[in-house]
């Protein structure tokens, strides 16, 4: 086998496509493919599962990107950190996050920037199987998701749980109500989280036992895009309350009468030991959850 092989491997086990590997790579997809094909001849084993439209990686296929990761992590490390030491003389941290927390990391950057102002960070926003895996091969310092999910070697802690909020466009009729029940929404367009979103579940799960049926028209994987969705008239919704702090404008946000609940988690890698930067971010992410104020904006009340 040769390091390009290799590289084209590791890049479609990062990044899930051989179209988003070709991209990062610089090269073509039938490139990709072709190395991947050349590696797999090389093992004398399958590397993927190939689908119609994606690709799954077999036993024998994520055994070996861990022994990939093993060979690349040291390298990649001293690339990372030389660069590091140039833009910024000391320190570094590499974060990956799912949109939906997008509008409480800024502001934990903004306070952990006030302390140390010359370590640099690299904010990733990325799907729930991407933070996992980035995290769990310790490609990412820290991880934010929603769900644990069966990922190895990461140490999840769960950072908050919050009821959801029904997303309404601006001058809906369910706007005059002070709370939405499942019921109000009957028969309306509904944008839906991904299907293998565990949210997701937990919302058809609610829908299922008030009996209500719903015109399931779009779904999208990422809770910024189903507010923007919502935000054009394209329908209704049920979304994260950490949406409403930074949303677009032409929303309207509605506690629900029942309680559906929305998780984030932290994830650490087990197999690196939590630098002491990283120790204090994953500190102040708590605290600017945990604060008064934060929890008052979050509260049904005074929701826009």
């Amino acid at each position: 086998m040769n390091l390009r092989q290799v590289e084209a491997f590791r890049a479609v086990m990062m990044f899930g496509t051989m179209v988003a590997a070709a991209r990062e790579l610089h090269t073509s997809q039938p490139s990709i493919s072709r190395l991947v094909t050349e590696l797999e001849e090389r093992l004398q084993f399958k590397l993927f599962v190939r689908g119609a439209s994606r690709l799954t990686p077999t036993d024998e296929g994520s055994a070996f990107y861990r022994e990939v990761e093993h060979s690349f992590s040291g390298l990649a490390y001293l690339n990372q950190a030389a660069h590091e030491i140039r833009v910024s003389g000391t320190g570094r941290l590499r974060i990956a996050a799912i949109p939906a927390i997008a509008g409480l990391l800024p502001r934990v950057i903004k306070r952990f920037k006030k302390r140390f102002p010359q370590v640099a960070i690299l904010l990733e926003m990325r799907s729930e199987a991407t933070v996992r895996r980035w995290t769990s091969v310790g490609y990412c310092d820290i991880g934010y998701a929603s769900s644990i999910g069966e990922s190895p070697n990461v140490h999840a802690q769960q950072l908050y749980q919050l009821p959801g909020v029904a997303v309404l466009p601006t001058g809906h009729a369910l706007a005059a109500n002070t709370r939405v029940s499942l019921e109000d929404l009957r028969g309306e367009p509904f944008i839906s989280l991904s299907a293998v979103d565990r949210t997701r579940r937990l919302i058809d799960e609610a829908f299922e036992r008030a009996d209500v049926s719903r015109q399931l028209s779009i779904e999208t994987p990422y809770s910024m895009t189903l507010c923007a969705l919502v935000a054009q008239g394209m329908g209704v919704s049920i979304a994260n309350p950490l949406s409403t702090l930074d949303a677009p404008p032409g929303l309207i946000f509605r506690p629900l009468t029942c309680v559906i609940p929305f998780f984030g988690f932290t994830i650490l890698p087990t197999e690196k030991v939590p630098s002491a930067l990283a120790k204090v971010f994953v500190e102040m992410t708590q605290e600017v959850i945990s604060e008064e104020e934060w929890q008052g904006r979050l509260q049904p009340g005074l929701l826009r």
